[in-house]
C-alpha cells in the first residue's frame, strides 16, 4: 500500500508543516509496526512532485513531498536479523555529552 502525505503548502507555516509531516510519517510507521507491517519513507524530488500531483489530482497549491510504502515484511533471511527488529539501542549509542562522540558521563570538564 502506498500513502502520499499532502500538506496545505502554506509558505508562512513551512517549518510547522515540515514538523507535522515528519510526525505523521512517524506515527503511520509506528502504527504499521504495531500491526505487524513494515514501512518505508521516501521523498518526491524535482519533477516527481508535479507528476504526483497530476496523477493523483492534487491541487497545485498543496505540498507533496513524502510517500510511505506499507506492507508485510519479508520472512527472516536465512542468515541475518528479523525484518522488524525488537528492542532498543543502548542509550550510549545515541547520547553524546558536551561534544559529539563523547560518551555520557565521560566528557572532560573545560
Amino acid at each position: 500500500m502506498g500513502i502520499v502525505l499532502v500538506m496545505a503548502g502554506d509558505p508562512a507555516k513551512f517549518e510547522q508543516e515540515t514538523f507535522d509531516e515528519g510526525r505523521s510519517a512517524e506515527r503511520i510507521s509506528l502504527a504499521a509496526a504495531a500491526h505487524g507491517l513494515g514501512a518505508a519513507v521516501g521523498w518526491f524530488a524535482g519533477d516527481g512532485r508535479g507528476a504526483t500531483k497530476r496523477i493523483l489530482g492534487i491541487p497545485d497549491e498543496r505540498l507533496v513531498r513524502t510517500a510511505l510504502s506499507l506492507g508485510h515484511p519479508a520472512r527472516n533471511p536465512p542468515r541475518g536479523r528479523a525484518a522488524l527488529p525488537r528492542g532498543r539501542k543502548p542509550l550510549a549509542d545515541l547520547l553524546h555529552e558536551e561534544h559529539y562522540g563523547s560518551a555520557p558521563g565521560l566528557a572532560e570538564p573545560r
